[in-house]
Parts: structure tokens; C-alpha cells; sequence
């Protein structure tokens, strides 16, 4: 009893820690931005980087990290310099350092996250396919966490900040082959669609990670998936609903099926219940409308033009183009998808080639194509019928 008092006391004192942190540096920084690639440009003064993380297996994450050519230091050490750079990867390694970093005077911070063209897969085994080759860059805080401001809320609500014709046509023919070639956060999903026929208007609904971070930030539990689960049938009396199991709780991560949101959810009559892994944008193609809480699909579904119905407050809701079911105060602008599109994919996130070297969105593209074809055909090699269904 002791013990669970202690941990929940010191709980509560992480979170706080976190909080003002990034309240401190919101201060500090919102008008004067950390760019990721002036920090470390190519051939630059490597800089010594305080390497926060909540695992000590860095896995495909090692080679952006070691692409940036500083000297890595893991966690807060008692001295630090002017020029250091505290980069923290995810939401728990911040609580966990918070306190210690609000005391080392380390002014120079960033928040990454893997992004929406992160690799091929994710299977912790430092092959090129297991590579981290795209990351939400954040000088302000997590894209995920809508209880504190980030630089993506910031460019987005910033008036003097409008993308020209040119750059908004580069932002259309990017989503347009992203979609056409469905690429996506993993790409060695099955193109195989796990469901019938459509017969009528088909609607989808998606689970996440339990107690994902995602969910957490914006306030969500199992009642919230349970309500929207309701809402998507009650709302459409004549379509079928599709239920999308995450692919962490089929791999029995986070207590796998058993403690998942929809994992023990039994179908039947109008709810089908997808228990299998499958690219999005191939199971988005039967599908009229999407209901998600923060999930990353509801903005693929949106790239294809669909009906998305957001129930939490995910970074790319509270724009004027998605179905919000709760606002977000600071969002205070309307912008069109394509303007999402480019600020998220030009200004936000970042790429690097298989060489190490900052590269634009569209030679990402590229590479990210190339790379899932040599898999798939090693894949041939290894089980044609896997390799079959992937394709």
C-alpha cells in the first residue's frame, strides 16, 4: 500500500514537472523557433545531444539519431553546456526527466515522434527496413498532446502564415501519390482487404493503442471507444460498420486482445470486426465514412476525401475539415486539407535519405517506394503467399 502511495505521489510530480516544462519553454520559445536542421546541419559542429528515451533500445530511431553527427549522452548529466540539445523521444521520457531538465538550464529542446512515412516496419531489428526515416520535429511539445500549444498548432494559426498556389499544388500532388501509393506510417501491411463485398454504405471505426499516449492526452478510456462504437451505429441505421482492430493489440502488445478496446468485441449482423493487419488506404477504399478518436488513419482517411468524424482532438482536427465532436480553444483558423498537408509534410516533418542527409518529402517518397518493393520481393523469396497478400 506504501509503495503504490509512493509511486502514485511520485506519478503526480512527473506529470506536474512535465507540465511546466513545457509551459517554460512554450514561453521562452514561441516566438524564437528551434530548427532541426540548424542545429545540425550537414558537415556542422557536432553538438552534444542529451538522448531522453523511455526504453534503453533505441532500435530503428538509432540511425536518425546518429545521422545528426552529435556526440550522444543518455539522460541529464551533472554538467551541461550552452549549445546542448535534449531531444526526447515520447511522453513518458519526458515526465520521467522533466524535473531534472527544468533544473540543468538546457534551453535548447525537442520532442520527436516517428511520422506519418516513418519506414517500412517496425520489428526492433536495426535492418534498413526497421529504419526511422521520418519524425515530427517539435520545438514546443508532442503533435499528439492538445493540453499544451505545439509549433504545428502554431504555424497552422499563424495569419501571416499562407501557403502560395505553388506551394499548395506541390501539397496536392503529394497527397495525390501518397494515396495512390498508399503509403503509409508501416508499410509492410497486406493490401488484401479482410472484408466482403460492399453491399451498402460501409462505415469504419477505429481502435487504438490501449492507453497510447494519443488517447491519454486527449482524454480517452474505454467508455470514449465504446461511445463511438454507439455513435457510428446509432448514426448510420443502414450501413455497415467496420471495427479495426490496432495492430499492437493483435501483435499482444498493451495486453493484447484481451485488454484491448474492440479486442473481445463479437460481430455480427451489421458489424463486421477486422482482426487482421491491412494497409489503410486499402481498406479505406470501400469504406464512405470514418470514425476515430486521435488515430493517424483518420487523417489518411481525410487525404482521400472522406468523412471523418474525430472524437478526440488529434493534431490535424479543429481545421475546418474534419467532423470535430470537441473543439479545440486554440485553434482558431479554418484550413483548407491541402494547407494541413503542407505545413505538416514541408515545414513539420522531417526526412532523411538512406545516406543520413535531410531530404525533401518527394525523394521520401521515392525511397519509401523502392524500399517496400525490395521487401516485398525478399519477402516473395521467403513466403510467396505473405508476399501475395501484401501486394
Amino acid at each position: 500500500m506504501i509503495h503504490k502511495t509512493f509511486a502514485s505521489l511520485r506519478g503526480w510530480q512527473d506529470a506536474w514537472h512535465a507540465r511546466r516544462l513545457l509551459a517554460e519553454n512554450f514561453a521562452r520559445r514561441r516566438h524564437a523557433p528551434l530548427a532541426i536542421e540548424q542545429l545540425f546541419p550537414s558537415g556542422g559542429t557536432p553538438r552534444r545531444i542529451l538522448l531522453l528515451v523511455e526504453r534503453e533500445e533505441l532500435y530503428g530511431r538509432a540511425f536518425f539519431l546518429e545521422s545528426l553527427g552529435g556526440q550522444i549522452v543518455r539522460g541529464i548529466p551533472p554538467q551541461t553546456r550552452p549549445d546542448d540539445v535534449a531531444i526526447c523521444f515520447g511522453y513518458t521520457a519526458l515526465e520521467r526527466h522533466a524535473a531534472r531538465l527544468r533544473a540543468s538550464g538546457v534551453t535548447n529542446l525537442l520532442f520527436i515522434e516517428a511520422g506519418f512515412l516513418r519506414g517500412v516496419l517496425l520489428d526492433n531489428s536495426c535492418s534498413i527496413y526497421d529504419q526511422a526515416l521520418c519524425f515530427f520535429v517539435d520545438d514546443l511539445g508532442f503533435h499528439f498532446d492538445p493540453t499544451s500549444a505545439t509549433r504545428l498548432e502554431c504555424l497552422l494559426n499563424d495569419p501571416q502564415l499562407n501557403p502560395t498556389a505553388v506551394q499548395l499544388e506541390r501539397a496536392r500532388t503529394l497527397r495525390t501519390r501518397i494515396v495512390g501509393a498508399r503509403l503509409t506510417k508501416y508499410n509492410d501491411q497486406p493490401m488484401a482487404v479482410p472484408v466482403g463485398p460492399k453491399r451498402s454504405r460501409r462505415v469504419l471505426v477505429v481502435e487504438q493503442a490501449r492507453n497510447d499516449w494519443a488517447v491519454l492526452k486527449s482524454g480517452g478510456n474505454r467508455r470514449c471507444f465504446d461511445s463511438i462504437l454507439q455513435a457510428a451505429i446509432d448514426e448510420n441505421p443502414d450501413a455497415e460498420i467496420v471495427v479495426k482492430v490496432h495492430p499492437d493489440s493483435l501483435d499482444g502488445k498493451r495486453g493484447g486482445l484481451r485488454r484491448s478496446y474492440f479486442g473481445r468485441l463479437q460481430g455480427g449482423g451489421r458489424v463486421t470486426i477486422v482482426r487482421e493487419k491491412v494497409n489503410p488506404f486499402a481498406l479505406l477504399e470501400s469504406i464512405d465514412a470514418v470514425y476515430v478518436f486521435s488515430s493517424m488513419l483518420g487523417f489518411e482517411a481525410a487525404l482521400m476525401g472522406k468523412d471523418v468524424h474525430v472524437f478526440g482532438k488529434p493534431c490535424y482536427a479543429g481545421w475546418g475539415f474534419t467532423r470535430d465532436r470537441h473543439a479545440v480553444p486554440r485553434r482558431d483558423r479554418h484550413r483548407s486539407l491541402d494547407e494541413l498537408v503542407h505545413f505538416i509534410y514541408f515545414a513539420y516533418q522531417h526526412h532523411k535519405d538512406l545516406e543520413g542527409q535531410w531530404c525533401e518529402p518527394e525523394a521520401a517518397v521515392d525511397i519509401l517506394l523502392a524500399l517496400r518493393e525490395r521487401y516485398m520481393a525478399e519477402a516473395e523469396a521467403v513466403s510467396p503467399r505473405r508476399a501475395s497478400e501484401a501486394a
